[in-house]
């Protein structure tokens, strides 16, 4: 039997971080980690939501944790998972072979307390994952699922792999382009490929946020709000005190011009954001300092290199694998918002089936105000 119980103030976490962080780590997966939460309710957390973690115990062993929140930032609450708003990956900090268990005692946890009117949102989920099933499966919370936002998440299978090997797997346009790129960034500058440390990070992710934003001035803009940068900030921080932290700069004669926000937890070097000077984009610094970090995961004996949410084209020419990736609702089937959130998932089908007109997708934004699963935190 698993039991779980739902910690509803940040000062209960403490005794159960060691192991929590234990278990987000053998899942390589920074967003589940206590760091992660900790960053984001210090930044963004703390002003809408409520916490409720589940701790998930067989006995007196800690079997799995959900870094959840009641989030209260729109109408109609939702509990999610904590930082969901800026990460990319979720599911419960648990063994594969424990993720359903984990959820449903958690569900049947939330059921039994005043939450349980609350839609579950499960944002950016394995869509070939179990754990999101099984409360449903199990009938404990009478609640119907609604699949949508499909996306997938680019990844590199590096075991196995040396440098030379990878580049073999790639084509022949790919090969070239990484030569030149090398070519011409050695031989017309001076370049240095620098990792940043605990004395440099502040200032060093200061800088990545400067190119970020020169690199989407001509592109809409950024998406990061300044809260969101202070999350980011504190996880890096607490990140390089954990040895995750893969915080690179490009110089050119002693001057950034590129830089590479990522982290290596357990076995995965995840590439998360990047930024440069378009200044100097006749040298293709994006792309090259991308094939940087893949040669760097390579050497260290990372298992695999992920790319993170969205399939952009550069991701594409990096590698052809890829996991689906979805938001999953579990919503009280006499709950009225199970109809708001039906209607959503319509409505979002049909702005992907029309999305080359651009009238649709303008009737999309409009409905953002009244649509149950956009949140501003």
């Amino acid at each position: 039997m698993l039991n779980a119980e739902l910690i509803t103030e940040v000062s209960g976490l403490a005794p159960v971080e060691e192991r929590w962080r234990e278990l987000a780590v053998r899942r390589s997966n920074a967003f589940v980690t206590p760091e992660w939460f900790h960053s984001w309710w210090d930044n963004q957390g703390q002003e809408s939501s409520v916490p409720l973690v589940s701790v998930v115990r067989r006995g007196d062993t800690i079997a799995g944790v959900m870094p959840l929140v009641l989030d209260r930032s729109s109408r109609p609450w939702a509990i999610r998972f904590a930082g969901a708003s800026i990460g990319d990956r979720f599911h419960p900090a648990a063994t594969v072979a424990e993720e359903p268990a984990v959820a449903e005692a958690t569900v049947e946890a939330i059921e039994a307390t005043g939450y349980s009117r609350s839609m579950l949102l499960f944002e950016r989920a394995d869509s070939r994952a179990d754990w999101w099933r099984a409360p449903q499966e199990a009938d404990l919370s009478r609640r119907t699922l609604v699949e949508q936002q499909q996306t997938e998440v680019p990844y590199i299978d590096l075991r196995g792999l040396d440098w030379d090997g990878y580049m073999a797997s790639r084509s022949q346009k790919f090969r070239k382009r990484v030569r030149r790129a090398d070519r011409q960034l050695m031989l017309e500058r001076k370049m240095e490929l620098r990792t940043a440390d605990r004395a440099t990070v502040t200032a060093d992710l200061a800088e990545l946020f400067r190119l970020h934003d020169l690199r989407r001035r001509d592109l809409g803009g950024s998406s990061l709000n300044p809260a969101s940068r202070r999350a980011l900030h504190d996880f890096a921080v607490a990140a390089s005190e954990r040895g995750w932290l893969r915080l690179m700069a490009l110089e050119f004669d002693g001057r950034q011009v590129a830089s590479f926000l990522g982290w290596r937890v357990g076995e995965v070097f995840a590439s998360y954001q990047g930024g440069f000077d378009p200044a100097w984009a006749k040298y293709g610094l994006g792309f090259a300092l991308e094939a940087m970090t893949v040669r760097e995961a390579i050497a260290e004996g990372a298992a695999e290199y992920d790319f993170l949410l969205g399939s952009e084209d550069w991701k594409r020419r990096f590698t052809d694998e890829a996991r689906p990736s979805q938001t999953m609702i579990l919503v009280g089937v006499h709950n009225p918002v199970r109809l708001l959130v039906a209607a959503e998932s319509g409505l979002r089908r049909l702005g992907a089936g029309l999305s080359h007109r651009p009238a649709v997708g303008r009737a999309v934004r409009a409905l953002h105000g009244v649509i149950p699963t956009v949140r501003r935190a």
